[in-house]
């Protein structure tokens, strides 16, 4: 590895361990982070957003759906209001896309999020 000779200016004294960035790291709030650690971070990002527009997409989905049932139920003469069950089921299958969506965070544990366990623990 090579040795860092640069200015990174302070560092706070709660990272006083932090070592310099070198080659394939990025500095962030005062920790260095590796390539594979960015690379890990970017893809559960990615992954947070397909999840929100799939969300949205299918919720678009269940509007038309909903929209041509009604229709069909109100051009055989109404009734009994049977689109009821496919809506309402569309509408569970939307409340767990959401929740996978904008949910808890999903990926690797906070390190406070452990240090909250472990105290539970004592």
């Amino acid at each position: 590895m090579g040795s860092y000779s640069g200015n990174l200016g302070s560092t706070p004294s709660s990272c006083s361990g932090v070592v310099p960035v070198e080659d394939g790291c990025t500095r962030r709030y005062g920790l260095v982070m590796s390539d594979s650690a960015e690379h890990d971070l970017r893809k559960q990002a990615v992954n947070r957003i397909n999840a929100k527009r799939g969300f949205w997409s299918y919720v678009g989905v269940w509007v038309i759906v909903s929209i041509i049932l009604t229709g069909v139920w109100a051009l055989s003469g109404q009734g009994y209001f049977w689109p009821i069950w496919a809506i309402g089921g569309m509408g569970v299958a939307a409340l767990f896309i959401g929740f996978n969506a904008y949910g808890p965070r999903q990926g690797p544990p906070s390190e406070q999020e452990i240090q909250r366990e472990m105290n539970k623990r004592k």
